[in-house]
């Protein structure tokens, strides 16, 4: 993964045991602050979007950025039926980066995802 500076660290508390502890959640976090690259690498790590912080937020249900949701949404298990709306989508990828970009849409084409229009 690319070197992000500062935002690795919200990729380092995925893997963080004393993030549990605290009620923490990376990729709530991540999702509060809008920044879709961190979102992006959160979702590209394997961060699960099902996941309820000890505080109660399941990253599927914060929508307070409507392009961070749908990145989550692309990526999210199957079985939280969730699909993005393609045109939020769209433009939620043209503001990543473009390797991230890449990566994320190779991870959305390698199984049988679905989307809505």
């Amino acid at each position: 993964m690319p070197e992000l500076g500062p935002k690795a660290d919200c990729v380092e508390k995925l893997h963080s045991s004393s993030c549990e502890s605290t009620g923490c959640n990376a990729l709530v976090d991540a999702i509060h602050s809008g920044d879709l690259a961190v979102v992006a690498s959160l979702m590209l790590a394997r961060a699960d979007p099902t996941q309820v912080a000890n505080s109660g937020v399941c990253p599927l249900d914060v929508k307070s950025n409507v392009n961070t949701h749908a990145l989550i949404c692309a990526l999210a298990p199957h079985t939280c039926k969730r699909a993005p709306d393609l045109v939020l989508l769209e433009r939620a990828m043209e503001a990543l980066p473009e390797e991230l970009r890449d990566r994320f849409e190779e991870a959305m084409y390698a199984g049988d995802r679905k989307f809505a229009i």
